[in-house]
């Protein structure tokens, strides 16, 4: 409290003493500048991706047996790999 008293009591009165004229001066100060500094930070919605890959998710029962699933793999693989859109990234 005794910092309150110290320190933020006098700001307080010597902001308050201000014309509004200056207080919305101020304002106006700190909103341009925070508009700029917001346009100069670079953001995206969405980032840019690679259009040319997908995922594919392959949902089967859990106790399926791992030859089964390596099997399924493959054979979706082959098929994706029939098109002549298919590439593949390394």
């Amino acid at each position: 409290m005794n910092t309150i008293n110290k320190y933020f009591t006098p700001l307080l009165k010597k902001v308050l003493n201000y014309s509004l004229s200056k207080i919305i001066f101020a304002v106006l100060i700190y909103v341009l500048v925070g508009i700029i500094c917001f346009t100069l930070i670079p953001k995206a919605f969405m980032p840019k991706i690679d259009e040319r890959r997908f995922v594919l998710n392959v949902t089967m029962p859990p106790d399926t047996p791992l030859e089964i699933t390596n099997a399924t793999s493959k054979r979706i693989e082959r098929l994706i790999a029939g098109y002549n859109e298919y590439w593949i990234f390394q």
